[in-house]
């Protein structure tokens, strides 16, 4: 990826990737971002055109942002906006609550390829203690 976007720019590095992957109609794009992007700003551009291209290919685009306004809320067939609690804390809320959402997708067991560790040796149930 470091040699694509050192020839084409890192603007669409991320829509170059999904034409190479042969994105089509019965594909899903998942963005999680903080902004979900802004042309306007110039913030996460790059973010802006692989949704672009997710939306031209006819794939289905999903969401998990963390303010509403941004171009990935406004285009995404679902999108999860996380509420600001604290403005002053936006991207680490965000960024966590994304961090969860990851997890049950992995560890979810249509999708997981292997036991987890921790889950795989567990023999007896291990009471908390206060």
């Amino acid at each position: 990826m470091t040699a694509r976007i050192n020839d084409d720019g890192w603007e669409t590095a991320y829509r170059n990737w999904l034409e190479g992957s042969h994105l089509t109609k019965e594909d899903m794009v998942l963005v999680f971002s903080v902004g979900g992007g802004d042309l306007e700003r110039n913030v996460s551009v790059n973010l802006v055109r692989a949704v672009q291209y997710a939306r031209e290919t006819g794939a289905k685009i999903c969401g998990v942002v963390g303010r509403d306004g941004g171009y990935t809320a406004g285009v995404a067939d679902a999108c999860v906006v996380i509420p600001v609690v604290n403005p002053e804390t936006l991207t680490p809320h965000t960024e966590a609550f994304q961090a969860l959402v990851w997890h049950l997708l992995v560890s979810h067991p249509r999708l997981k390829a292997a036991e987890m560790k921790w889950e795989s040796i567990a023999t007896t149930h291990i009471a908390c203690r206060p």
